[in-house]
This record gives C-alpha cells, sequence and structure tokens, in this order.
C-alpha cells in the first residue's frame, strides 16, 4: 500500500503540479468560463439582458454537487497532452 501511495504521488508531482500544467490550467479556466466573459462584454456593449446569461451560468456550475471542478482538471489534463503531443511532432 505505502509503494501505490509513493507511485500515486509521484505521478501528481511529475504530471500535475508543475508550471506547465498551471499554463495549461488557466487556459482551461478561460476556456470553460468563455461563456461568462462573452456574457460580461456583451452586457456591457450591448444590452443589460446579457448578464443575466452569466449570472445564470455562474450560478448553474457554482451549485453544490456539480462537476465544475472535475471537468476543469480534465480539461487542463487534455490541454497538456495535447501540447506534449504536438510538441513531440514538430520535434521529429
Amino acid at each position: 500500500m505505502k509503494n501505490k501511495l509513493k507511485k500515486i504521488w509521484l505521478w501528481t508531482k511529475k504530471e500535475i503540479l508543475n508550471k506547465r500544467m498551471l499554463g495549461c490550467f488557466i487556459i482551461a479556466e478561460a476556456i470553460f468560463w468563455s461563456p461568462c466573459i462573452i456574457g460580461i462584454i456583451c452586457g456591457v456593449l450591448i444590452n443589460e439582458w446579457f448578464f443575466s446569461i452569466c449570472v445564470g451560468y455562474i450560478g448553474l456550475w457554482l451549485a453544490p454537487f456539480t462537476p465544475a471542478i472535475p471537468i476543469q482538471l480534465a480539461l487542463a489534463y487534455g490541454i497538456k497532452k495535447i501540447y506534449e503531443l504536438i510538441k513531440k511532432k514538430n520535434k521529429k
């Protein structure tokens, strides 16, 4: 059991706790919250009605028992893997 926990910790440290993953997480957050960001911009520029879209989106994903954080982490990890795949392809 101790070896499994050590393996999991080393994998987490290698794959998730690094600078590249932080950048991917910021990009994933921007993608995940983009409907809200667009709603705010449209609310300021076009019509106040768009703020209701933003509030609805925030209310949906910040409610308890929604899978927002796991989706965001999975999106960030997927972006990181795609980046590594493109980087490996360009290296050849």
